[in-house]
């Protein structure tokens, strides 16, 4: 009789930076697109199908087969372009919180307590530095910059500008509600406080 067997790693792994946004990307990919491709490449060979009975057996229906076809195939293509827009915006969410997440690995040399993602109710902190004298959690956001010509962003305290032209205020208010999430939950906050002790 065989023993069973369990894991000898009792607390899941820290996740990385980024990892949330990986995880949305694969879903993207094989929840999202997949099905659409194969739905393409299905109705695209039907189509093929039916022309190649039609030349070769007795008369078919290309024409109806083909109508189906291009329109599902129209409907796939839109639904594709959509869902690769919103995997290159991941992308570069992804990519600055990692960029983000890889210099701040270099505070912990100074004793500071380094965690990325942390997954709450749907949203997560990208990341949060813990030392001595106190928490903070850094929300990171990634924008595209022109091919050429400045890029220039601001802070006035209560929002950001970007090119002198676009407010955004979501980013502070993000961490600001990630803040007050983290303060609010004692597990957490226990389990910081010892880890800094």
């Amino acid at each position: 009789m065989k023993q069973k067997k369990k894991s000898p790693i009792k607390d899941k792994p820290l996740r990385y930076a980024g990892q949330s946004l990986d995880e949305r990307i694969n879903k993207l990919i094989n929840e999202d697109a997949v099905p659409y491709l194969m739905a393409t490449f299905l109705i695209v060979y039907l189509a093929g199908y039916e022309w190649w009975r039609y030349f070769s057996n007795p008369p078919p229906f290309p024409k109806t087969v083909t109508f189906v076809a291009v329109m599902f195939f129209l409907f796939c293509v839109y639904r594709l372009r959509k869902i690769l827009k919103e995997i290159k915006a991941i992308k570069l969410g992804r990519d600055g919180e990692r960029a983000v997440g890889q210099y701040l690995e270099n505070l912990r040399e100074n004793g500071h307590r380094i965690f990325h993602d942390l997954v709450g109710d749907n949203f997560n902190l990208d990341h949060v530095i813990i030392f001595r004298k106190g928490i903070y959690v850094i929300e990171t956001k990634t924008y595209s910059k022109p091919a050429k010509g400045e890029a220039k962003i601001g802070f006035d305290g209560e929002r950001l500008t970007i090119k002198d032209l676009w407010v955004q205020t979501k980013p502070i208010t993000q961490v600001n509600a990630a803040s007050n999430w983290l303060k609010n939950i004692q597990a957490v906050r226990v389990r910081f406080t010892v880890c800094c002790q």
